[in-house]
This record gives structure tokens, sequence and C-alpha cells, in this order.
């Protein structure tokens, strides 16, 4: 799980209510997966290194993405202050067991973010 926290400020009472609202803020995780086009090159029997690695390095890289999760927002009662304008949220991300965490080396690399 990683824990959310959002303050919204305006003057405008009415604006403030729709921005605050828990259905109204969306955060998301997603998972980037990236590496070159031409990876499956280097499990080939006339791979050698060298230069024939450094192309595929500098060729066209395949970047995937997509959203794993979603945050959970609710109010923070605690924290409101009837005389500001302000109105704060916690919120929650849940993350599935099987989520495979940021990593990196040159061929192949697995970034996790909001």
């Amino acid at each position: 799980m990683i824990p959310c926290h959002i303050s919204i400020r305006s003057n405008d009472a009415q604006a403030l209510d729709l921005l605050a609202s828990p259905k109204a803020v969306a955060v998301r995780l997603t998972r980037r997966v990236q590496y070159p086009e031409a990876a499956g090159q280097a499990m080939s029997p006339s791979f050698q290194g060298g230069k024939q690695l450094s192309d595929l390095l500098n060729g066209s890289m395949v970047d995937d993405k997509e959203e794993v999760e979603r945050a959970v927002w609710w109010f923070n009662p605690e924290a409101e202050d009837p005389h500001e304008q302000v109105r704060y949220l916690e919120g929650e991300i849940h993350l599935e067991k099987g989520l495979q965490p940021s990593c990196g080396f040159s061929l192949f690399k697995v970034s996790v973010s909001p």
C-alpha cells in the first residue's frame, strides 16, 4: 500500500467542493516497461556482442505503459477547519501482490510510478 495525502485550496467555495471530491481526484500508478525493439537479436547464434550490442542500445525502444492501480480517496474530517478555504483528502494505492518493482539494466527497464 502507498499512502497518499492531498490538500486543495481555493477562494471559490463551490470550486473547492467540486475539486475536493474523492471521485474528482485521479491518481494512478503506472508500470512502464522499456526494451530495445531488436532485443530478440541478442539471443540469436549470430550475435557477437561489441558493435551489435551498442546497435541494440542505440536503436528504437519499445515503450509499454499500463495503468496498474488507482488511488482510493476519503475526507480527513480531523484536518478540516471551517474558517480555512482548504480541503484535505487522504488515500491509498493498493498494490497487487505480484507487482514487479522498478528495476533496470542495459537491455530492459521496469519502472512503477504515480
